[in-house]
């Protein structure tokens, strides 16, 4: 998992989206020295900032899903993929 330079707080400090740390189980994205970064050690790779990031720009795996007669499911309760 990496936060790449897409993400609205590496562009400015300022911003206010907070969209993956909010949803993230474990606590593992946090702001270190004004910009958002990933604890490594607290991170489970669940994918669940992946799937939640407006801007996309969380690298790595994204929760397990599927289509079932047209319709995308995902599994473990994930929340749903967001739009920009």
């Amino acid at each position: 998992m990496e936060v790449s330079e897409a993400c609205s707080k590496k562009k400015s400090p300022l911003s206010t989206c907070t969209a993956c740390m909010d949803e993230c189980p474990h606590g593992a994205l946090i702001i270190e020295e004004r910009t958002l970064k990933l604890d490594e050690k607290a991170c489970s790779l669940c994918g669940v900032c992946i799937t939640v990031c407006p801007q996309q720009a969380i690298k790595g795996q994204s929760p397990a899903r599927k289509v079932i007669q047209d319709y995308l499911s995902l599994q473990d309760d994930s929340p749903l993929p967001s739009f920009l």
